[in-house]
């Protein structure tokens, strides 16, 4: 192998490394997207409004990482009361809402 032969191999190793970081970013970025509508459809069904939503990263417990997305979303409902939820949504479109516990470790439904 000739040294242009591999100065070749190297440039195209190199533009599909590339290429692979953009498509797997642009990835992200649409499934976040999506994400975030899902959530914003969930709350407004309930008649709640959405005021933020925080990307927090993946748990990792002993010997997997979970594929779900986890978000903690502020929200405001009918009565102008406000709410925290921690928020999964995995990539076959469930959603699951978990109540925020307090200091104490007590939850809203809690007390």
């Amino acid at each position: 192998m000739t040294e242009k032969d591999r100065i070749k191999r190297v440039l195209l190793l190199a533009l599909f490394a590339i290429i692979a970081g953009v498509a797997i970013d642009r990835g992200k970025k649409t499934m976040t997207q999506l994400d975030h509508g899902r959530i914003e459809e969930e709350l407004s069904a309930e008649g709640r409004q959405l005021l933020s939503i925080e990307w927090v990263p993946a748990k990792i417990e002993a010997h997997r990482v979970e594929t779900a997305s986890h978000y903690r979303v502020q929200w405001v409902d009918e009565e102008g009361v406000e709410g925290n939820s921690w928020v999964n949504t995995s990539l076959w479109g469930e959603t699951t809402f978990e109540k925020i516990p307090d200091e104490e470790g007590v939850t809203e439904d809690d007390s």
